[in-house]
């Protein structure tokens, strides 16, 4: 047995055993053990997710574009409201593509490392073309 997380963040539990036969045993089971762990596979997963909602995939790119900038800008660049920035920030913080830090009452954030690779990977920064 091993645990599947669903989209909504249920475990269940699923037999390894499947009536399905396999062609290639020695492929097979060779690509079966460079498998990432189940937490490895479920923390990617969220990962991409964070950045798999127009308004955090916008976020994303304005933090690409300015570095650090805080929430009361990106409501501004994107016309969004501030408590929507807000909470789509908190859910790219919690899967970790993006940091933040307070300022007094200002929050600043920009992406990590591991949300500019994963930006970087969605959409590649067109390189700055050369003035006419």
């Amino acid at each position: 047995m091993f645990v599947r997380t669903s989209e909504q963040g249920y475990a269940q539990e699923v037999p390894l055993a499947s009536p399905l036969r396999f062609l290639d045993e020695p492929a097979a089971s060779g690509i079966r053990a460079e498998q990432p762990e189940n937490a490895t596979v479920v923390a990617l997963a969220s990962q991409a997710a964070a950045l798999g909602d127009p308004t955090r995939l916008a976020i994303a790119h304005a933090l690409r574009a300015g570095g650090e900038v805080c929430i009361c800008d990106l409501s501004w660049i994107l016309d969004r409201p501030v408590q929507m920035i807000s909470h789509h920030v908190g859910k790219m913080r919690a899967a970790g593509v993006v940091s933040s830090r307070q300022d007094g009452r200002i929050v600043q954030c920009q992406l990590t490392g591991t949300g500019a690779r994963l930006l970087e990977a969605l959409s590649p920064k067109q390189p700055d073309r050369p003035q006419a």
